[in-house]
């Protein structure tokens, strides 16, 4: 089992902080995560704990988000698949799915944890400084006792021989034979006083006599009887050891003598049959990969093949999309242009009747203050939409005028030129993918090698070649006369010999180097050619962005517009020159309304001052100047009225008198009449010269022939009716540019959907948009065709890579197959299983020979192998078992014996008991039960404390017999590595008490006792007995260090590093630390390859 992921989503002061440790890593799986303080070291560690086991219930990692909001996501892999979940805290129905979230069923970790609980697995699994330290310490106690010190560093449990000294002090102080100190002896000495005292109340000396000899002859008896027993437990003993040494001797014999029967043998390593048969393995599988991958390409070829796409329409892409994108709007229009013709007739004709209301001819102007004003404001809005439409063109800088002279690219020529640029960025970014791929590839290749490498030189070819070509000169040199050294040549000739010897007995090994070489080659070289693609693909997008940036240059373009954002730049350029428009037409509408005040302004100073009246200086006073003269002239008028209608009375009246003879009326009456009317009549006259002098007779707002009088009220009639209709005529000023901009825009459409037909050779009397729709469906469709035709291309190109893949991979079996051949001089494959099967058989012989030898290792004793054989060969299998039934029967009869001295010691007793019934005897007798029952609590105690300690000490032997022996073996090979060769392993001898001790082995060859090791050097055999330990054992589970190399130099924690890098090869490791420098030393004993580097930052926390 090990860790792809841990994430702490939620958990600690982190926020999704993600460790990602990557897939399996093969041949090792160390991970060194490097953090400083406050980067989340502890609170990982910790989550690991919690993931695994549960978060707990008073955990001090809620701190920040609160205890219902911890998170920590985990991947594991384990046994070929991968188990994702989430973690929250709670008592039940923790593990929740990290999708749905919902509780995943049961503990699905249970069954990768196989039992281990979070105490085990931090004791097993977790080694830091103080528990290498305190296993070292460990190591000193028990320095005599092999098996204990095997069994602590196994199992982690520091003090095991504390505890077995602790039980055994225990049981001493209470009971110990031969003594009177401990409280059972004292507890005895107490009740035979009292017994004695007893027996002295109440028999006589005589009888007290008789009953004590037969009790002493009973306790002798019994004494006797326990030597016997002990004796026939020791021969117990060996027997048992010879019944079980048998079996194994007898393997080791037929082994060796098969071994010797099989006689000359190829050259092949023990695993060549292994290597063979995966060599064949991944032939077939290369082979029959290579024809899928070869039907799959035909079958993509032919799907290549049937697919047609439509280029004509496909280069006029942009053009189709811009069209059919503008299609509804000019649909819309479509309706609402003969909104705006009804709304503008419907204008037109309320127009027309103010007109008529008002007496003026169908043509005549409307002029008036209020349309200046109005025509005015639209025209600086418009001037003002139009300069926000042109600021939207940057980074193009120019004048309208030029602007609406530019001469645009073809769009075919825009269209070819972006999608080039998308091509080659499309082709850039597929072929760094896959140039990220091979690199990974090649850093895992990488890796595989440096480990394949790591320790002795491999002996590769060019190692061998060197060696011998260092060889060959210096034995010329030596025939040449010039001087070499004896030693040089020596020396030389043993190093290409070593390699030599090495290349035919790591043949496993090289196949697997050979292997690593070929997959590091095959990436490199994609790789290589990723990255060609990629200068390719840039090369191809910057010079069609050059050519695209030349084509935009001479325009006025500060800057190249992107080509793919072409089509909607011509957009805004249309909305700019259509907005400009507007305004042109707005500020020529204002200039003639200007002009046509400016003439009628004149024409009211030209009046003004004819009847003697000066204008205003103000000219904005003008116009109330004026009418304030319309208004004199109207009351002038109506007082002329009423002044002829007084005429016309007083004529009448005069005519009538006349009649009548009567007198006339005053003459001063009829001539102040006659005066007013004639003032009013010059009055008048004045008002319609005033009239014509200001151009409204001209303008058609009163008739010639109108007397003044009415002229005046008509004018004030016409211009209600005008200023009723005002509102109207700006609606139909507005009304009229919206018709003519969908107008405009209709007839472009129509301009530009003829260009698109022509450009593709067709013709339709259809409308546009209906043109324009089945276009983009072709359009549509031609794309789909295109998009198929990339996305076929694409998977030709990946199964073309996998096909060389495979061919590759293929070649590399095939060289693996070769490589064997050539080992035995073998013309065919099929010589190769011969050869190989007897390789496998010298190998499981030999196997077996060192099976049985650890096996028989904790049954030797200081004598050896030879002198427990010759033991075993002395005693037969009959005599062995006459011997092991006499044993029983002895020990039968002594069971008997021991149960009727019980009797008799039991009637002893039973006398004892009589005789201290007798009342003189009362107090004494007290004292003998007070001192039985509390004899019995402590005989209890006592047999607890025995037990335990003869059960810890069944452990440890049962320890020694079946693990010791691999233990120390593999612990051994690690304790050299761990030491950088300062020790060549460990091995274990007797003492003078015939105790198994452990012995480290220097180089030499020299044993020295653990108590003569230096304190680090007691640690490092520690570290090698718990990594040995777990490599044995059956538990694949994640090592977490923490801080483990805080007190060592760079030599030793590279050392150290190393035999983790070995132990990472079956488990993985999580090395934790915040000394950044051992980075640089991990990288010196391992190699780049030969390890994962992990940073972890300090993050910024949010108030809490």
């Amino acid at each position: 089992m090990r860790f792809r992921q841990i994430e702490l989503i939620r958990y600690g002061g982190f926020a999704d902080r993600l460790l990602d440790f990557g897939e399996g890593a093969g041949e090792g799986d160390l991970h060194l995560i490097v953090g400083p303080n406050e980067a989340g070291k502890s609170t990982t560690l910790h989550a690991i704990g919690d993931f695994l086991f549960g978060i707990a219930g008073q955990t001090a990692q809620g701190w920040r988000f609160g205890y219902g909001d911890l998170r920590i996501r985990g991947l594991i892999e384990a046994e070929g698949r991968t188990i994702e979940a989430v973690r929250r805290k709670g008592n039940k129905d923790t593990l929740l799915h990290p999708a749905t979230g919902a509780a995943l069923p049961g503990d699905v970790l249970a069954p990768l944890l196989a039992g281990v609980d979070r105490t085990a697995f931090e004791r097993m699994f977790g080694l830091d400084h103080q528990r290498l330290r305190d296993g070292g310490e460990a190591i000193l106690r028990g320095r005599d006792d092999a098996a204990q010190i095997t069994l602590e560093a196994g199992t982690g449990i520091a003090g095991i021989g504390q505890v077995l000294d602790t039980l055994t002090g225990e049981a001493a102080e209470l009971f110990k034979p031969s003594a009177s100190k401990p409280v059972v002896n004292k507890l005895m000495a107490e009740r035979a006083e009292a017994l004695k005292r007893v027996r002295e109340a109440s028999i006589g000396e005589r009888d007290w006599g008789e009953e004590k000899q037969r009790r002493a002859a009973a306790e002798e008896r019994r004494a006797a009887l326990l030597a016997e027993n002990d004796s026939l437990t020791r021969e117990e003993t060996r027997l048992d050891r010879i019944r079980r040494a048998r079996a194994p001797l007898s393997r080791r014999a037929s082994a060796e003598a098969a071994l010797a029967a099989l006689g000359p043998m190829p050259d092949l390593p023990a695993d060549a049959g292994d290597t063979l048969a995966r060599a064949r393995g991944d032939r077939r599988t290369a082979e029959a990969l290579e024809m899928q991958l070869q039907g799959d390409l035909d079958r993509v070829a032919q799907a290549i093949g049937g697919i047609a796409v439509a280029g004509d329409v496909l280069a006029l892409d942009t053009r189709i999309a811009a069209l059919e994108e503008r299609r509804p709007v000019i649909e819309k229009a479509a309706g609402d242009l003969h909104r705006r013709l009804a709304r503008r007739e419907e204008i037109d004709a309320r127009l027309a009747s103010a007109r008529a209301e008002a007496g003026l001819a169908p043509d005549a102007p409307l002029p008036g203050a209020v349309w200046r004003r109005r025509a005015a404001a639209d025209h600086a809005r418009r001037l003002a939409r139009a300069a926000e439409q042109l600021a939207l063109l940057a980074p193009w800088q120019g004048e309208p005028a030029a602007l609406a002279a530019m001469a645009l690219p073809a769009p075919s020529t825009v269209a070819a030129i972006a999608h080039g640029i998308a091509e080659a960025r499309d082709q850039a970014v597929q072929a760094r993918r896959e140039g990220d791929a091979q690199e990974a590839e090649r850093i895992r290749a990488e890796g595989r090698i440096a480990a394949l490498a790591a320790g002795e030189e491999l002996p590769t070819a060019e190692a061998i070649q060197a060696a011998r070509a260092a060889r060959d000169a210096l034995v010329a040199d030596l025939l040449a006369g010039k001087g070499v050294a004896a030693e040089a040549i020596r020396a030389a000739v043993t190093q290409a010999d070593a390699l030599a010897d090495r290349r035919n007995a790591q043949a496993a090994r090289m196949a697997d180097h050979a292997a690593a070489v070929a997959a590091r080659d095959l990436a490199v070289a994609l790789r290589d050619a990723a990255l060609a693609r990629i200068a390719r693909a840039e090369q191809d997008r910057v010079a069609q962005e050059a050519e695209w940036a030349a084509l935009l240059a001479p325009l006025g373009f500060a800057a190249p517009v992107p080509a793919a954002d072409w089509p909607a730049w011509v957009e805004r350029r249309a909305q700019a020159l259509a907005a400009r428009r507007e305004a042109d037409e707005a500020g020529e509408a204002l200039a003639a309304l200007e002009a046509q005040a400016q003439a009628a302004a004149d024409a009211v100073v030209a009046a003004l001052r004819a009847i003697g009246a000066e204008p205003p200086a103000d000219p904005a006073m003008l116009a109330a100047s004026a009418q304030a003269r319309v208004r004199e002239a109207i009351a002038a008028a109506s007082a002329r009225a009423e002044l002829e209608k007084a005429l016309a009375r007083a004529t009448a009246e005069l005519a009538a008198a006349e009649r009548d003879d009567a007198a006339p009326a005053s003459d001063a009456e009829t001539q102040s009449d006659a005066g007013a009317v004639q003032g009013a009549g010059r009055d008048g006259g004045r008002l319609g010269d005033l009239l014509r002098e200001a151009g409204l007779l001209r303008a058609g707002l009163m008739p010639e022939d109108q007397p003044p009088a009415a002229g005046v009220e008509a004018l004030a009639d016409a211009l209600a009716a005008i200023e009723g209709v005002a509102e109207e005529l700006t609606s139909r000023a507005d009304v009229v540019r919206q018709i003519a901009g969908m107008e405009a825009d209709a007839r472009a459409f129509a301009e530009e959907t003829a260009a698109v037909l022509a450009a593709l050779g067709r013709s339709s009397a259809e409308p546009a948009t209906r043109v324009v729709a089945a276009l983009a469906a072709e359009w549509r469709r031609a794309e789909g065709a295109r998009e198929r035709l990339a996305g076929l291309t694409a998977e030709r190109d990946r199964l073309s890579r996998e096909k060389d893949k495979a061919a590759a991979q293929r070649l590399a079996a095939e060289r693996v197959i070769d490589g064997l051949r050539e080992r035995i001089g073998a013309e065919d494959e099929a010589a190769l299983d011969s050869a190989a099967a007897a390789a496998g058989e010298r190998a499981r012989l030999i196997a077996t020979i060192r099976e049985t030898e650890a096996e028989l290792a904790g049954l030797a004793g200081p004598d050896g192998l030879d002198a427990l054989a010759a033991e075993v060969a002395a005693l037969s299998p009959e005599e062995e078992a006459i011997a092991q039934a006499s044993l029983t029967e002895r020990r039968a009869d002594v069971a008997a014996a021991r149960e009727e001295v019980g009797r008799a010691l039991a009637e002893a007793e039973a006398a004892f008991a009589r005789a201290a019934q007798d009342s003189s005897a009362a107090d004494a007798q007290q004292i003998v039960a007070d001192s039985a029952a509390a004899m019995g609590a402590a005989a209890e105690a006592h047999v607890e404390a025995v037990a335990a300690a003869a059960l810890l000490r069944w452990v440890l032997d049962r320890h020694r017999q079946q693990n010791q022996a691999p233990l120390i073996d593999r612990a051994g090979t690690l304790f050299a590595t761990v030491t950088a060769g300062a020790f060549a392993g460990l091995g274990v001898d007797y003492d003078e008490q015939d105790r198994p001790a452990i012995r480290a082995i220097r180089a030499g060859g020299t044993a020295v006792g653990v108590e003569a090791l230096s304190e680090g050097t007691r640690d490092q055999l520690y570290l090698a007995l718990r990594l040995g330990a777990i490599e044995t054992g059956q538990h694949a589970l994640p090592i977490v260090c923490d801080d483990l190399l805080i007190t060592a130099d760079d030599e030793r924690a590279a050392a150290m590093l190393r035999v983790l890098a070995v132990a990472a090869r079956r488990n993985q490791v999580l090395l934790f630390t915040h000394h950044a420098h051992l980075i640089d030393v991990a990288r010196g004993a391992l190699g780049e390859g030969g390890f994962r580097l992990h940073r972890l930052e300090p993050a910024a926390l949010a108030a809490a």
